[in-house]
């Protein structure tokens, strides 16, 4: 096999490519911004020594941006302002990229998300690009509001310009490909590539004691306020239960932890922010249970990073992207998310089933599903489809 030279572009976590840098290379690296899904595909392809160029805005580059070349990963890291960039919809930053992807010569560019960085890939004909379709762009604008307006147009624009679409999950298919009038093949993210991550015994409580974990945000369709007294009620079964918190604002003293503590709701619970992905995932895998309350999530690494491992996930039907994982593994439980009482009733009964329940076929399906093998292969049809009907043009 020649693996073809693919552009991944989309907000990137630079940390993530310690094993694939220098460290004095990446002490001068800015850290990145997020982007969880996009690091698991480029380290599963830079794992096989793969070529594979990443291009990422980060408002810490240089003009100019940076370049670095090892092995088979090049990276490029270009400036993005620091605000008002959604006023002309990241104009100048779609120019940015678009000069990398020039320098890049890749065979195809792959696009993560349908705002600045689909955009820049719908609007250049340097190379066939394929688009990978993270969120439903009404839901958002339905939870975010205005503010969010600008990204719905932009999300439109490349949903309706793309002609080679991904998307995570079924739900974020089935309107991907309403609004784009063409089927939508469904690509799930893939799992982190250490598959032999173990729970961390530091974190796990003794016997008796159970510990929920979360990945949660303080954004409203996160639920975590809901989610914060529904644990509140568990503790009336489980004095000694523990809630793990991670994610953005997850921090102590911060605006979760803030409202927790005026709302007499932080008994068991402890604030821990954003660790590095490696922490992330022990901690998921030393809990009892995960849980997930968000009502609005098109896939959710976190919670496929758990099925795939035997751990029970209780979450919100009303998420289409984690309701269909926990479908696929069978291992958990779905309830309305806006209900207090069936929440906690669904994590107490998981509690207390979790030494019953075999729980293998679905953990396995999960792993096909998320397998790095499975993503890239499907990947790689897509590209060749891509490249085989020609270069996308300017829209």
């Amino acid at each position: 096999m020649n693996p073809r030279r693919v552009a991944l572009m989309g907000p990137f976590s630079v940390r993530a490519l310690a094993g694939f840098l220098p460290e004095e290379t990446m002490r001068t690296l800015p850290p990145g911004a997020g982007g969880a899904a996009l690091v698991n595909l480029a380290v599963a392809r830079l794992q096989r020594q793969w070529p594979t160029d990443i291009i990422t805005l980060d408002a810490a580059a240089p003009s100019g941006g940076i370049k670095i070349e090892q092995g088979p990963l090049r990276l490029w890291i270009m400036p993005r302002r620091p605000a008002k960039a959604m006023r002309d919809l990241f104009r100048q930053e779609r120019m940015e990229l678009h000069n990398a992807l020039r320098a890049s010569r890749a065979d195809v560019c792959h696009a993560h998300w349908t705002y600045e960085y689909g955009l820049a890939a719908v609007t250049q004909s340097i190379c066939p690009t394929v688009v990978t379709v993270h969120d439903h762009a009404r839901r958002m604008l339905a939870w975010c509001g205005p503010r969010f307006f600008p990204l719905y147009v932009m999300s439109r624009r490349v949903l309706k310009s793309a002609r080679h679409l991904t998307a995570v999950s079924p739900g974020t298919a089935a309107y991907a490909g309403r609004v784009a009038h063409t089927s939508v093949p469904v690509i799930a993210n893939c799992l982190s590539p250490d598959t032999t991550t173990a729970p961390d015994p530091a974190v796990t409580p003794p016997a008796g004691r159970p510990l929920f974990v979360g990945a949660w945000s303080w954004a409203a369709y996160r639920n975590t306020k809901r989610g914060l007294r529904v644990f509140a009620a568990v503790r009336h079964r489980y004095p000694d239960a523990r809630l793990d918190l991670m994610g953005v604002d997850m921090e102590a003293n911060g605006p979760a932890a803030r409202w927790a503590e005026a709302n007499g709701l932080t008994d068991g619970v402890r604030f821990l922010g954003l660790p590095p992905w490696n922490e992330t995932l022990a901690r998921l895998l030393s809990a009892d249970v995960v849980f997930h309350p968000s009502l609005e999530e098109s896939f959710s690494l976190p919670v496929a990073e758990a099925l795939a491992r035997g751990v029970p996930v209780v979450a919100a039907r009303q998420a289409a992207g984690p309701a269909w994982l926990v479908e696929q593994s069978g291992n958990g439980a779905l309830v309305d998310g806006t209900d207090v009482d069936g929440l906690t009733t669904a994590l107490i009964q998981c509690i207390e089933d979790r030494r019953e329940k075999d729980t293998a076929t679905g953990t396995e399906r999960l792993r096909r599903l998320c397998d790095a093998n499975t993503v890239l292969a499907s990947y790689d049809r897509v590209y060749d489809d891509a490249i085989g009907r020609g270069k996308t043009g300017p829209t």
